[in-house]
Parts: structure tokens; C-alpha cells; sequence
């Protein structure tokens, strides 16, 4: 259950480092010797690894605080803090998260503990391309990665140089991502790390996808697809079924687009993830929009509207809302037409 690394100059080459995907890069859980710890603090971990695995974040990060005892190394501390600010980044609260990674690498440097400084100056760096900051980002991820070859870790350098693509990416540079994103998945083949593998193969899929090459897109999401399914990781395999779904789309294979929509959206309410049920309907709602099945393409955008209402996503009703009023304008044409030249 823990992610177990050695402290010191070097992290061991066999280190196990668990990612944490979220919206805007990929974070690490690092713990450093809990099994030390008194059993009160490895039980309470290990209840709120539970809630994390069911993305119950908020009930996750009680059971953490019970667990920052006084009696804990400086490393231990920053090793809770880290978890923590995962907790709230994976909730989207990143000012929030912002703050425990700034405490992790507060009580990282008093620890000396450079690997968990690296992760926690990473962190806070996908914390600022979340909050928008570009610029912010790219410094400490650039000073993540500094670290990161400094003590050897190469699935810390590995994930640093994946989420630099996406800072990359996100300022419209899709080859200097490209390029990025290429060697960190190099770095992971080498260290036998899939689950790094397939977010570098869904990352390079998307910059395909964004240039309108759709073949080449789906290469990649099949490969990142079929990791995840050996990996038994439901969350990413809805996430790239998504993603292939809409290559399709683009490629205009409204059927094929289908086929993996609806199974990602299984899969989502399996998970009881509503936001990625709602996100599914949408996409369905958009594929049958263009078939001009207008009753079918209704029924999903009303029911994802619910869903989005319920949940609070103000952007995605509003995104609905208008897809529905285009809708009715869509149909009331296409009955004119239809009236002129029946």
C-alpha cells in the first residue's frame, strides 16, 4: 500500500514512486518510512488510502491530519504534506494545495531529504499551471528537474519532464510538448514504469489529436488504453475510451465515436464519478446532434445538464444550455426544409 524510497544523495534505482493524474499534470504520493511509525499512524494512512483509491478526497485528507503527530521525522512530515496537497489538487482546490506543498518542502529542506523536496517543488508547480501561472510553473518544475538528476531519480525526472511538456503545451507550443513528452516516455520505458508510459502515450495522443491527425492520435491512446486495462486502472481507462471517442469524432466516425463513449460512461457510473458520467452524456448528446437524432441528442444533453446543476459546474450548464438552444434552432431548420422540399 505505501510507496517506499530511500533518503539520501541517491534514491534507490528500483524506487517506487505512485503518480496521481489530475487535470493538469500528473503528482506524486511519496511516503518515507511509515512503518516506523506508531501503528495508530500507519492505521490511519492506510484508512485514508482507502478513501483515496474511492476519490474520496475530502474524507482521505481527515484521516492525514490525524497522522501529522509531532513525534514524526522532518521527512515524514513532508511525505503527509505532499499526500495531502495531492488530496486537495485532485479535489481542484489548488491554493489550497499550493500551501501543504510549500509546507512539504519547508520541512523537506529541514530533513535535507532532496527527494521529497524535488516532488513537493514539482507539485507546486502543477499547482500553478492550475492556477493559470505558466510562467510560475515552469520554474519549479525546471527546479524540480534540477534535483531530480542531481540525486538520480528517474521517475521523478521522468514525471518533471512530462508535466514541463504540458506547461508546453498549455502555452500553445505543441512540438516543444511533442518533444517533452517523447522523452519522458524514453525515461519510463527504461525504468519498466507503465503507468508513467501509458500519461506519456495519452499525452502524445492529444498533441496529435490537437493537430488534426487523428490517426495518429489513436495510436497512441490504444497503447495507453491497453496499459491501463493490464493496469486494472478504471479511472484512466474511461478517461482514454474517452479520448479515442473523440478522434473518431474528428476522423467523423460518429459510430465508432459511440462505441466508446457509452463504455466510458459505464465505466464512470460504475465508479460513481458523476462529472465523467455528465461529460459522456455530453459527448453522446454532440455525436447525435451531428446525425440529426435531435430527440436522442436532447434526452443525453438534459440529462448531463442535471448532472452538472447538481454538482455545481456553472461552465459546463451554461456549455449545455447553449448546445440545446442550437439544438432547436438545428431542428426548426431542418423542418423548414424538409416542409419546402417534401
Amino acid at each position: 500500500m505505501f510507496s517506499w524510497l530511500r533518503r539520501g544523495k541517491s534514491s534507490s534505482k528500483n524506487e517506487k514512486l505512485l503518480l496521481v493524474d489530475t487535470k493538469w499534470g500528473s503528482v506524486v504520493e511519496y511516503l518515507d518510512d511509515l512503518s516506523t511509525c506508531p501503528s495508530k499512524i500507519t492505521e490511519a494512512y492506510s484508512e485514508a488510502h482507502i478513501f483515496m483509491q474511492k476519490q474520496d478526497y475530502g474524507e482521505a485528507v481527515e484521516h492525514i491530519k490525524t497522522c501529522l503527530q509531532p513525534e514524526l521525522t522532518s521527512s515524514q512530515k513532508a511525505a503527509l504534506y505532499i499526500v495531502s496537497g495531492n488530496c486537495f489538487l485532485c479535489m481542484d482546490n489548488v491554493n489550497k494545495a499550493q500551501k501543504l506543498y510549500a509546507e512539504a518542502s519547508k520541512w523537506a529542506r529541514e530533513g535535507e531529504n532532496l527527494l521529497a523536496l524535488s516532488l513537493a517543488l514539482d507539485n507546486i508547480g502543477v499547482s500553478f499551471r492550475g492556477s493559470g501561472w505558466m510562467h510560475q510553473a515552469m520554474t519549479y518544475h525546471q527546479q524540480a528537474l534540477q534535483l531530480s538528476k542531481d540525486i538520480e531519480s528517474p521517475i521523478g525526472e521522468a514525471n518533471t519532464i512530462g508535466n514541463l511538456g504540458n506547461v508546453y503545451q498549455g502555452n500553445g507550443n505543441s512540438n516543444k510538448a511533442l518533444d517533452f513528452y517523447e522523452e519522458s516516455l524514453k525515461t519510463y520505458k527504461k525504468v519498466g514504469s507503465l503507468h508513467g508510459r501509458a500519461n506519456q502515450l495519452g499525452n502524445i495522443g492529444t498533441i496529435y489529436s490537437s493537430r488534426g491527425e487523428p490517426d495518429k492520435a489513436l495510436k497512441h491512446y490504444e497503447q495507453a488504453l491497453s496499459i491501463h486495462i493490464e493496469l486494472g486502472n478504471q479511472y484512466a481507462r474511461a478517461s482514454q475510451l474517452c479520448h479515442i471517442g473523440i478522434a473518431y469524432w474528428r476522423k467523423g466516425d460518429l459510430q465508432k465515436a459511440l462505441d466508446h463513449y457509452q463504455p466510458a460512461m459505464e465505466i464512470y457510473k460504475e465508479l460513481k464519478y458523476s462529472r465523467g458520467v455528465a461529460d459522456q452524456l455530453l459527448n453522446i448528446g454532440l455525436a447525435y446532434h451531428c446525425e440529426q437524432e435531435w430527440e436522442s441528442s436532447l434526452a443525453c444533453y438534459q440529462q448531463a445538464l442535471q448532472i452538472y446543476g447538481h454538482i455545481g459546474a456553472q461552465n459546463k450548464v451554461d456549455a449545455v444550455e447553449r448546445n440545446i438552444k442550437v439544438l432547436s434552432e438545428n431542428k426548426s431548420i431542418q423542418n423548414t426544409i424538409n416542409k419546402i422540399t417534401g
